[in-house]
């Protein structure tokens, strides 16, 4: 999974395995990867409690926010955005669906766009310092 974490101005950049050096400014980027390939998100913002349900809709309908199912988010206030590189297509009711594994397009996208991440056991991690 791919998770875009955003750090407050005051909150020190931390080392260790879930901390990624870099700065994310294409959101854009982020978000058109995810729509390009078809991928599940799930987003949390600093003032909310619960992240919000994992779902196919992110866009970007205006410079300075993203929206998914939960609604709108500021920019600055995205504590994390997660990504699941896991696809799945459903074919039936009798038959197994296929899953397929989309991380590598996905970090190719993202380095394309000068987006850091680092890898977690659980998927892949993007930090903002805000």
């Amino acid at each position: 999974m791919l998770r875009l974490r955003g750090l407050s101005r005051n909150e020190p950049e931390q080392k260790g395995r879930h901390v990624s050096r870099g700065v994310v400014l294409n959101w854009s980027a982020v978000v058109a990867a995810v729509k390009s390939l078809d991928l599940e998100c799930s987003q949390n913002g600093y003032e909310t409690e619960v992240p919000a349900d994992w779902t196919k809709f992110l866009m970007q309908p205006v410079p300075g926010s993203i929206e998914s199912s939960c609604g709108p988010i500021a920019l600055n206030s995205i504590e994390w955005l997660l990504i699941n590189p896991i696809h799945s297509t459903w074919r039936g009711r009798l038959v197994a669906p296929v899953f397929e594994d989309r991380s590598e397009p996905l970090k190719a996208k993202l380095e394309a766009a000068g987006v850091s991440y680092s890898d977690e056991v659980d998927g892949i991690l993007i930090r903002r310092k805000g």
